[in-house]
């Protein structure tokens, strides 16, 4: 069996340490920030740890703004579908036969790309093995479970 060579991985162990500095340096610091009580006019801070989500979770303003943007998605979602198969099996049934189908894929494929490549992304990111919602699982086990998610 030929011997491997290293040389590709040389080159992408620097760009994958420099994208998961540029990526997990301000998530990190995000999460320092929302464990404290900080004041932009006064210098310091206090840890409060979960108390600002319990607050967040209580405070009716932000639960209204997650009602209402859950609207928003659902109506939005259901509209641009409904005049997306309404155009397209309108054009279908208009045009010939031939165009027909092209006409139908015309007005569904921009509707339906975004929600499936959107489904691709979570899937990857909720992967046993290689997803980054995994993670911090993965840390804490070990490595010994490798499908969270499963059943």
């Amino acid at each position: 069996m030929p011997r491997r060579s290293s040389l590709p991985v040389t080159f992408v162990v620097p760009t994958l340490v420099i994208l998961l500095i540029l990526s997990m340096v301000p998530t990190l610091y995000a999460i320092v920030i929302a464990l404290q009580n900080r004041e932009l006019s006064a210098p310091g801070y206090s840890w409060v740890w979960f108390a600002n989500f319990a607050d967040l979770f209580l405070d009716r303003r932000f639960l209204n703004a997650v009602w209402v943007s859950v609207k928003w998605e659902i109506v939005t979602v259901v509209a641009t579908m409904v005049v997306a198969i309404g155009l397209g099996v309108l054009m279908f049934e208009v045009a010939s036969p031939r165009l027909g189908n092209v006409y139908c894929l015309l007005f569904i494929i921009p509707v339906l790309l975004p929600r499936v490549s959107a489904a691709f992304v979570w899937k990857f990111a909720y992967h046993p093995l290689y997803g980054i919602a995994t993670y911090p699982y993965r840390l804490l086990t070990g490595g010994l479970i490798f499908d969270p998610l499963s059943k």
